[in-house]
């Protein structure tokens, strides 16, 4: 197999780094985000928690969710975050949760998630294509191991969906590789910790994947375990643990570091996570750097420009949606 001069200097780098960093999040030191602030900016109209939001021509777009009856939703919205403003967009085919979605070539991609019916989740297998030019959803081939809770990550032309759990509800390590332009899947190797409701983020075509929890019948374990997937060479690496297991966590990349959001527990009377997290790739190295305003859990991260933006999710541990907008901005 070839691989690209520039992927293998990355790669090596990236092995090198592996284990250099400190346990200690307060550890002394420099970090982007030591003169970071929140910003407020006009809520979601329709609250919503249990969404994975993603950015396509600097748009961001939330599809589906909780809303807050605790209903399943096939709610579109999009936020665009250069004039403050919100509109919205064709309605998902069919309602669903958990649902992930990933931009690509001028499309977005939902895929998988949940129905609920009786109030039992069932995990579905469904790929829709939305394409903002006609407002129009369109259904593709769907996901060979249906998925709900995973996480999806875009990295040269191809879609990453990668852990969740499977029909029977079980936490999977599966990596499923879509491609668009032929509408076709592929099994990659599996991520080493199975687990759901994790957070991505994406550097270096290296695919992050933080925390998450393992659900087993009544018993929620939250995880501390990062772990980084190399498509060029199909390949997984075990990251410095963050400093705090959580579950429900938000994650984005700017500026080549990762920051991680809120998150919920359910143990010790349950809470969510107020501490802004950063970790820096180059030395495998986290820390402490700021708090959220309002802290939630059961939403993303989108990075534009200098910003990073945590919408919707919930502000309890369980359902409880709201539709706060805030910015992390992080001068340059």
């Amino acid at each position: 197999m070839k691989i690209r001069i520039g992927y293998l200097i990355v790669i090596i780098v990236f092995i090198w780094c592996v284990g250099c960093g400190s346990d200690d999040p307060n550890e002394p030191g420099t970090s982007p985000a030591d003169n970071a602030y929140w910003v407020t900016r006009a809520p979601m109209p329709t609250p919503r928690q249990e969404i994975y939001p993603a950015i396509l021509d600097n748009l961001i777009y939330f599809v589906g969710g909780f809303d807050s009856r605790i209903q399943t939703s096939a709610v579109t919205e999009v936020y665009d975050p250069a004039t403050g403003t919100w509109f919205s967009a064709a309605d998902l085919p069919e309602a669903r949760h958990h649902i992930t979605l990933a931009p690509l070539d001028g499309k977005m991609y939902a895929i998988g998630g949940f129905i609920v019916d009786v109030n039992t989740w069932s995990v579905m297998s469904d790929v829709f294509e939305y394409n903002p030019s006609t407002d129009t959803w369109t259904s593709r081939t769907s996901i060979p191991l249906p998925s709900g809770e995973h996480v999806a990550a875009v990295v040269d032309g191809r879609i990453y969906i990668i852990g969740g759990r499977d029909e029977n509800l079980v936490d999977t390590g599966n990596c499923q590789r879509y491609n668009p332009s032929t509408d076709t899947w592929t099994q990659r190797t599996s991520m080493p910790t199975p687990r759901n409701s994790s957070a991505v983020a994406v550097i270096n075509s290296l695919i992050y994947v933080i925390g998450g929890r393992i659900t087993n019948g009544g018993t929620i374990t939250n995880l501390d375990i990062v772990e980084a997937y190399s498509p060029v060479i199909d390949r997984w690496y075990t990251l410095t643990d963050m400093p705090e297991a959580r579950g429900g966590l938000a994650a984005a990349a700017l500026n080549g570091y990762i920051y991680v959001f809120g998150g919920e527990s359910f143990s010790g009377g349950g809470g969510v996570y107020r501490n802004v997290l950063e970790y820096d790739p180059a030395t495998d190295y986290w820390r402490i750097v700021n708090s959220m305003p309002t802290p939630r859990h059961g939403t993303e991260a989108v990075a534009v420009s200098d910003t990073i933006f945590v919408i919707g999710g919930a502000d309890t541990p369980g359902a409880a949606a709201v539709g706060m907008n805030e910015g992390f901005v992080i001068p340059r």
